[in-house]
């Protein structure tokens, strides 16, 4: 992934929440990545990550995620 400003990045990172493709969202971590979802256990590593992240998917079909600004 090639850096960005942070308006483009917080819009395409939403936009892989709601996607239903788990792999989209865990593409957006290193390898050795973490993830901590409500307070939870983090998950560590983008196969874990994508485990994680399908399961919110899952239970949540409808599920959109929407970046509505950065902060300067």
């Amino acid at each position: 992934m090639k850096a960005s400003d942070p308006s483009d990045l917080g819009t395409r990172y939403a936009a892989a929440w709601g996607s239903q493709d788990p792999e989209s969202l865990a593409s957006f971590f290193s390898e050795k990545g973490t993830l901590t979802v409500n307070s939870g256990t983090p998950t560590v590593g983008r196969a874990e990550i994508a485990e994680t992240v399908g399961g919110f998917m899952a239970a949540f079909p409808d599920m959109v995620v929407a970046m509505e600004s950065v902060p300067p």
